[in-house]
């Protein structure tokens, strides 16, 4: 039975309005029900919302004659679900069953009543697991649940249920006067319930975080989506902000990372709560992440290779936290790239892309090809404008002699570090993120970690990082690309 409603109620919000110019449907026929109370049956007439047919998939109610019938005619669900609490419950299920089969414009399936209902009366306690059970794989978001005066236990749980799963709860009250004898003159009796999110919001929010937290943005991206179908707010929204620039930087996708990160900086200052604690540590993590992420957008910044190394550690220890031991394995690869990529053309003006350019000297290019043979098995020749690996990268600085390489000044050292830099690669390229098809194990990428990152070992490449000139700036990079979570509580910020 259509009201000529447009718009679906949905939770935390007032269904839409009706036009006052239009003229009220017919009052339903007396016969529709045994208690004939015509007035509730005006107040249902005059429900705002979405009555068109297939609106609502099922109406959860305890039987309750009147209530149940009107709910019903006007709700127009495709499927009735019927719950028995006991008391007088079977003898409305029954007398609203009778009712039910002589009707013929009634399309809503209508359950029989139990055969023995002694053995079906539900109580607080398996009340929920009955509606699970009775309603399947309905959309919970196009469920309606009838709170009647019973038990208020009873609307508890559907008011409950329904904020949980984002469905809508239709109240039918009772007003008295004073006398106790009659409902109030104009006092309206059915109504949809409002039902408050804020605790639902505040344990989604929390989630949300400790996913992210855990290397988990997408996860966080879904579970803040589908909240914010049912409800949202700017703190939802700024959270969803944080989660989806999470989501870019950890797959490298930097400009768009940079673009929610600026969105959020932006939403942050001109919200009236700024200064509240949720505000200023979602401020504080974001403004932090977008100032490390411009310099890997600067094409021309002249430490571009060294933050790219930075932000490649700083992402290779989250991956590792998460248990994506390949992919840590490979950002630590590409830091080891970035620091060699770096320090070649600072210090000696060499660009790996291009190699090495114009005639190789021969002193250096018996040198390179020794340190080869010595460290990897067999010999190797520089040549002239031939893009440099990482390795041949690493043997070109033992060749020149840099002063920074671990091993330098000590040849025995020096091939120590070399040929263990060489079994790391060798182990690296055969992963299934490289050449080969093997996963990376623990103590492979434990190997890894001491080798790039761990500049307190004697062989950690990224030495020639801490050392180099400009002094510091390695320190302030790494401290600029170590990822912020927010606390579960969203109220403070810290490193990982």
């Amino acid at each position: 039975m259509g009201s000529g409603c447009t718009g679906t109620c949905s939770i935390g919000q007032s269904p839409p309005q009706k036009n006052p110019s239009m003229s009220p449907r017919p009052l339903v026929d007396p016969r529709y029900t045994e208690l004939a109370d015509h007035r509730l049956f005006e107040e249902f007439l005059f429900l705002d919302g979405d009555f068109s047919p297939g609106t609502w998939e099922v109406l959860v109610a305890i039987p309750s004659n009147d209530a149940v019938i009107g709910a019903m005619l006007v709700l127009e669900p495709r499927k009735l679900l019927l719950l028995n609490t006991g008391g007088r419950t079977m003898e409305y299920w029954e007398a609203f069953h009778r009712w039910h089969r002589e009707q013929r414009r009634v399309s809503t399936h209508c359950p029989r009543p139990p055969t023995d209902p002694d053995e079906h009366i539900l109580d607080e306690y398996n009340l929920i697991h009955a509606l699970e059970r009775g309603l399947g794989r309905a959309n919970r978001s196009r469920v309606a649940y009838l709170a009647t005066t019973g038990l208020s236990i009873h609307t508890a749980l559907f008011t409950d249920y329904a904020r949980a799963t984002g469905g809508s709860v239709l109240h039918v009250g009772t007003e008295y006067n004073q006398n106790g004898t009659a409902h109030l003159d104009g006092v309206r009796r059915v109504r949809w319930v409002e039902l408050d999110l804020t605790v639902d919001e505040r344990r989604t929010l929390t989630q949300a975080r400790a996913l992210l937290r855990g290397g988990s943005p997408s996860e966080a991206i879904h579970m803040l989506e589908a909240f914010r179908k049912r409800h949202t707010s700017d703190l939802l929204e700024a959270t969803l902000e944080w989660a989806k620039a999470n989501m870019d930087r950890s797959a490298l996708r930097f400009e768009e990372a940079k673009h929610h990160l600026d969105q959020l900086v932006h939403r942050c200052r001109r919200t009236p709560d700024k200064r509240a604690p949720r505000w200023r540590a979602l401020y504080e993590c974001a403004s932090h992440a977008s100032k490390a992420i411009s310099p890997l957008l600067d094409a021309t910044h002249p430490h571009r290779l060294l933050h790219l190394a930075a932000e490649a550690v700083g992402l290779a220890s989250h991956e590792e936290q998460a248990g994506r031991l390949n992919h840590a394995a490979l950002l630590r690869y590409r830091a080891a790239e970035a620091a060699v990529a770096h320090r070649l053309l600072h210090k000696w003006k060499v660009d790996v892309d291009d190699g090495w350019r114009g005639e190789v000297p021969p002193d250096l290019g018996a040198r390179f090809s020794d340190f080869h043979r010595r460290a990897h098995g067999h010999p190797v020749a520089l040549q002239p404008r031939h893009p440099l690996g990482l390795f041949a990268g690493i043997v070109l600085l033992a060749a020149l002699g840099d002063p920074l390489l671990p091993g330098h000044g000590d040849d025995d050292a020096l091939l120590g570090f070399l040929r263990r830099f060489s079994d790391a690669s060798r182990t690296r390229n055969r992963n299934i993120l490289a050449h080969g098809f093997e996963s990376m194990t623990k103590e492979s990428l434990d190997e890894w970690t001491r080798l790039v990152e761990r500049t307190d070992n004697a062989h950690c490449l990224l030495r020639i990082l801490q050392a180099a000139e400009p002094r510091g700036e390695w320190g302030r990079a790494m401290s600029a690309h170590s990822i912020r979570h927010l606390s579960d509580d969203g109220r403070s910020a810290s490193r990982s």
